[in-house]
């Protein structure tokens, strides 16, 4: 909660659409724990849902009597329990949001407040997602939040819900199965339900703004907490550059921590990261966008040893020709996942985790630490090559090891843009091609001035 905010976006903790109650009650700074509001939908086409099979999801986060006192609630209006779907949402989204723009479905009784139960959660860095603080194992929920953060409204988009666990068990039992994903400890977070309620008033206008298709909605998610051993922890990739008062890295204190050398923990970062995530484009086609939230690097006593990945509705995409095992694992959702051709997929790598998370590692690690730019990205070179030469790929297909890489822009969007609406997510721009740092190394220092 104390970290410095996106480090690419000039407007780096945007939550734009909250007031100075909700940013005192709901910002992840605050560390407030609090209570989830509950609602209930009627059957409707406007109602989608999935579940995984085994999962009592609101054991999740309701006692036995709070679901009794739901389940009351809803007898009394008249309604059978069995038939209603019970979702969290926001309290903050249900006071600035929910009231107003769903004021019909109310008023006419599809849509039922229940008021504030269960147990009480924490957000986490992205501001809506929460997890679980009176029971950590429990799953995550990620839920609707209307606020511009960074680059979009933070809105679920409801396309993606029928397919939420089935793409999660497929890509879990990829992790399990496939030597390099397993043997790298590659976990999913898995995707064990999700709810959407699209409003049937927006529906039914042309064109009108995504945020008003996403502003209800929530997904239930495997916390890690779920799958760490007692001397394990969890980091978001995102935080290893922050820097303590004495301007000392995370990552170097868990470099100490684990015995290790610096260049031999990045060594074992890159194994346990980088590579799984390239492992997926080449073998499978399946580009995950690696931000530092998305990624989540395993610890056990400070050193790297496996990886979570989480958070696949719109920053998971499929490689528009698919090789052989991509087609057999993912030809199911072809359709609705966004399909990408070989020098834009490989910027999920590229961009999302190269340029947003290592770009400003490597860069205070050298401020901190003294490690020359050149000697980190020699090291993640060395992974790759490594990586390649073992799986015999020599192809320019997805190419990591290119000479020049293009650069994606996000900031210049919202100048192009401004803060008016638009009915699909903004995308980022191209800018000039930069060289590439993997190979930076390889030249001598005044070619590299």
């Amino acid at each position: 909660a104390i970290l410095s905010g996106h480090p690419k976006i000039l407007l780096n903790k945007g939550r734009l659409g909250w007031g100075a109650s909700e940013l005192n009650h709901y910002a992840p700074e605050c560390a407030r724990p609090f209570q989830l509001f509950w609602c209930a939908a009627v059957p409707s086409p406007f109602v989608r849902q999935a579940y995984s099979p085994g999962y009592d999801l609101l054991s999740e986060s309701l006692s036995p009597d709070e679901r009794a006192a739901i389940q009351t609630q809803l007898l009394e209006r008249g309604l059978d329990p069995a038939r209603i779907s019970i979702f969290p949402v926001h309290p903050a989204q249900w006071d600035r949001i929910l009231q107003t723009q769903y004021v019909s479905e109310i008023a006419t009784g599809r849509l039922l407040g229940l008021g504030r139960y269960g147990d009480h959660y924490r957000p986490q860095i992205s501001i809506r997602t929460l997890s679980n603080v009176t029971r950590p194992e429990r799953a995550d929920l990620k839920l609707s939040v209307s606020i511009l953060n960074t680059s979009a409204v933070r809105g679920i988009a409801p396309k993606y819900i029928p397919l939420i666990p089935a793409l999660s068990e497929r890509l879990d039992k990829i992790c399990q199965t496939d030597p390099v994903l397993s043997a790298s400890r590659t976990e999913i977070l898995r995707e064990i339900g999700g709810l959407s309620y699209a409003n049937p008033t927006f529906q039914r206008v042309s064109g009108a703004p995504y945020r008003y298709q996403e502003s209800l909605g929530c997904i239930w998610r495997e916390s890690t907490a779920s799958h760490l051993q007692a001397n394990e922890r969890a980091v978001l990739t995102g935080a290893l550059a922050h820097r303590d008062s004495i301007g000392r890295t995370l990552l170097s204190g868990y470099a100490h921590q684990s015995g290790l050398s610096l260049t031999q923990w990045l060594g074992e970062y890159f194994k346990v990261t980088v590579i799984p995530l390239y492992h997926l484009q080449k073998k499978y086609g399946v580009g995950i966008v690696a931000h530092g939230q998305n990624v989540v690097v395993r610890l056990a006593e400070g050193r790297p040893t496996g990886m979570f990945l989480k958070d696949f509705q719109g920053d998971l995409r499929l490689l528009d020709v698919l090789p052989p095992d991509g087609e057999r694992e993912f030809n199911e959702f072809e359709s609705v996942l966004t399909r990408l051709p070989a020098h834009y997929l490989i910027h999920d790598l590229i961009t999302g985790h190269l340029v947003t998370v290592l770009r400003f590692l490597s860069a205070a690690l050298f401020e901190s630490e003294g490690l020359a730019e050149t000697e980190f990205y020699e090291i993640l070179s060395r992974e790759i090559r490594s990586y390649c030469l073992t799986q015999g790929i020599n192809d320019a297909h997805l190419d990591l090891l290119q000479p020049r890489v293009q650069r994606l822009l996000l900031n210049p969007v919202r100048f192009k843009l401004g803060y008016a609406d638009s009915d699909i997510r903004p995308l980022p721009q191209l800018g000039p091609e930069i060289s590439n740092p993997l190979l930076l190394f390889s030249v001598s220092d005044q070619e590299y001035s």
